[in-house]
């Protein structure tokens, strides 16, 4: 197993007998904090993050160069978190959508615990190109206005120089992994996929959006929320709201599936 322990309790008190565990996986330059206020909207779900390794490391730590050399390691942390068979599902906004993504066909393909839904927000689908030039490798004033756009982070952490010589690096490198991701192709999954995105998220237009339907043979209904990039921000109880009552009725399906014929084309 790896040690990297990407698992992250997310919560104090643990959840009595429940219905559902929602892996959470955060944005760039995010972490396990981001899902801090999770349980509370949540009450019937045990929920956990998924953080990536390397979180605000000074510049010259080594860091994963592409998001396959994650992939193994926490595909070994999930099957052995499933043990106990309790169904799970995938959450995961911007970069952890991809992630989510990207995880849930390793485990696919390995033929264990499968989620029994997939929820991703903020993020382009895997299979359509980066509709922008790559900003990872921006000089730091460029890179910093670029964040500035996009909100979520508060002023006063962007003009603050000792902060971001922590934030930076582990920023660049999250978004390294999504800027110089390649799709593969393979069958498309065969799960219900639920999807959000800010109406005035300036990353991520319709036509990206829609297409995450593509991905999957199951059902997607892919909505629209009030808000920017990071929408959840201001509206966390209407994307609970929507979790709990698409995750719910799912939560009694089994976490193992035999391999679909079609998987194997």
């Amino acid at each position: 197993m790896s040690q990297l322990c990407y698992i992250v309790p997310v919560g104090r008190t643990p959840v009595t007998a429940p219905r559902l565990r929602l892996y959470c996986f955060h944005h760039a330059g995010g972490s396990a904090g981001n899902f801090a206020k999770w349980p509370a909207g949540l009450r019937s779900f045990e929920v956990r993050a998924i953080q990536l390794p390397h979180r605000f490391l000074p510049a010259g730590v080594a860091r994963a160069g592409h998001l396959d050399a994650l992939l193994p390691g926490m595909a070994d942390e999930v099957a052995g978190a499933q043990a106990d068979a309790l169904p799970f599902a995938f959450y995961g906004h911007s970069l952890g959508a991809l992630v989510a993504f990207e995880l849930a066909r390793t485990l696919r393909a390995r033929g264990g615990p499968q989620p029994v839904a997939l929820a991703i927000s903020g993020h382009r689908a895997p299979h359509r190109l980066l509709g922008r030039p790559p900003i990872c490798e921006l000089e730091q004033t460029a890179f910093i206005d670029r964040l500035r756009g996009l909100g979520g982070m508060p002023e006063s952490v962007l003009t603050d120089t000792r902060t971001l010589s922590y934030i930076l690096p582990t920023l660049r490198a999250d978004l390294r992994l999504s800027e110089i991701y390649d799709y593969r192709e393979e069958p498309p999954l065969s799960l219900p996929l639920f999807g959000f995105r800010g109406q005035d998220d300036p990353l991520l237009n319709e036509v990206d959006y829609a297409a995450w339907a593509d991905v999957t043979r199951g059902p997607s209904v892919l909505r629209t929320l009030p808000g920017h990039h990071f929408f959840e921000q201001e509206g966390l109880g209407a994307l609970h709201a929507h979790l709990e009552a698409d995750l719910t009725p799912l939560a009694n399906r089994p976490t193992r599936r035999r391999r679909d014929p079609a998987e194997a084309l």
